[in-house]
């Protein structure tokens, strides 16, 4: 059959994926228009990727700006309208805005992103912050700004008769549970043959288990693996040729919003929640001299107190909840950067991680104080915020929460994992009795 793209072509950037995916860098609805888009649930999965054909005829910004998150187009594959790929990796940001909207994080093509300065601003301030119930709660606000890394593929799902007249789907899956780990078993360990699973046509699905054990706290995703096609599943040359026309070229389909649109779009959030967190520090302070074990019992009968939505107590927000509510300091620090045009006006060549100068002030004073007699450093592993330490060094890129680990904990969590490794290495085995 000639339709379809080369698979070598494919094999070589199934490698690349798999050379690339410490990578590091959140999903939701980030295209331009409504696609089909798989809806997954636990249990047993089984799919077939499907290659998209680009239909530019220059290579777009995902693959110019960034060719280690996505292989560039070789010009002949442009010139001959052939240039095919089968994943288009994204980093994406969650619950954005007044709507709460997902969208691609700049830094997806190397470019600053305001709501990753937003989040380093506020990972400033939680650094110096001595109050535990405040540094928790600005930990939630940086956490719900967090990007996560998505590997975007056109797939065809075999799950039931009724997945499988849907057609193609388009799946933002985890890249570090399926991509990494897919593309690594892409040549047979054990002969060193090639599984093409990127081309349909040569008959391989991938395999996988998503759900949750007793004690876990995310679903994680289990027995990844390609597996030859099942004789039930097989395709006639037709089938194929009609899901491929079905395909979305993932790269025209992406909404790739400027840094000016982010910053408006966090800017309303920010003046929705300014409202709330005013309120809640009118409650706080109203509960001044209240003794801990008084909070939440009716001890005020006037008509400020019946009218407050709060009064009774309030429930706590879980990391999926919490709403992105900086506090006050970290709003003001905010509105004087957009004053002084810095760094949001800065060169446009500058690199993503450069911090502002409320950031640089901020690690100087920390480094202050980290250098104070009486103020040693202590272990990564004692830092870890407490929604983490269930999973620490114990689950490394097998849940879900991995995606949106923040990289401080994501990178102690690997030193632990690996330092792990070592200790088991020199220790001597147990001679056999």
């Amino acid at each position: 059959m000639e339709r379809g793209p080369n698979k070598e072509r494919m094999s070589d950037r199934t490698k690349h994926s798999n050379e690339h995916k410490g990578d590091t860098g959140r999903f939701g609805n980030i295209f331009k228009t409504e696609v089909p888009r798989w809806k997954l649930e636990d249990g047993d999965h089984e799919f077939c990727i499907f290659p998209y054909q680009y239909k530019g005829t220059e290579n777009s910004l995902f693959r110019t700006e960034n060719p280690d998150f996505n292989l560039a187009f070789e010009k002949e594959e442009l010139d001959s309208h052939e240039a095919w790929d089968y994943k288009l990796t994204v980093l994406v940001h969650n619950n954005i805005g007044v709507n709460q909207d997902a969208v691609v994080c700049l830094r997806t093509i190397k470019k600053k992103c305001p709501i990753c300065e937003l989040r380093s601003l506020i990972y400033a301030k939680m650094e110096k912050e001595r109050d535990k119930d405040k540094a928790e709660d600005l930990d939630k606000q940086a956490w719900a700004l967090s990007s996560s890394k998505r590997a975007i593929y056109n797939i065809l799902v075999f799950d039931s008769e009724k997945e499988m007249e849907k057609g193609i789907q388009v799946w933002e899956a985890p890249h570090a549970s399926i991509e990494d780990i897919v593309s690594e078993k892409h040549t047979d360990r054990r002969t060193g043959a090639a599984r093409y699973y990127t081309n349909p046509e040569e008959n391989w699905n991938v395999f996988f288990t998503r759900g949750k054990e007793r004690g876990d706290r995310f679903p994680k995703y289990k027995s990844v693996d390609i597996y030859e096609r099942k004789a039930q599943h097989k395709l006639t040359d037709k089938e194929i040729e009609e899901l491929y026309d079905m395909t979305i070229d993932l790269e025209s389909a992406i909404d790739l919003k400027e840094y000016d649109e982010l910053k408006k779009m966090l800017g309303e959030g920010l003046a929705i929640e300014e409202d709330a967190a005013e309120e809640r520090a009118g409650i706080d302070e109203s509960r001044k001299g209240e003794s801990r074990f008084s909070r939440g019992q009716k001890t005020d009968d006037t008509e400020e107190a019946k009218e407050s939505r709060f009064r009774g107590g309030r429930k706590e927000e879980t990391k999926e909840e919490a709403k992105v509510s900086p506090s006050a300091e970290v709003r003001e620090a905010i509105k004087e950067e957009v004053k002084e045009e810095t760094p949001f006006e800065q060169d446009d060549k500058e690199e993503i991680l450069t911090p502002s100068k409320d950031l640089e002030l901020a690690e100087k004073e920390d480094v202050k104080e980290t250098l104070a007699p009486g103020n040693d450093p202590e272990p990564a592993e004692n830092n870890i915020p407490s929604d983490y330490k269930d999973c620490f060094s114990k689950d490394m890129n097998k849940i879900d929460s991995c995606e949106t680990c923040p990289e401080d904990v994501f990178t102690a969590c690997y030193q632990a994992v690996e330092k792990v490794k070592k200790e088991k290495k020199k220790s001597p085995r147990t001679p056999k009795a």
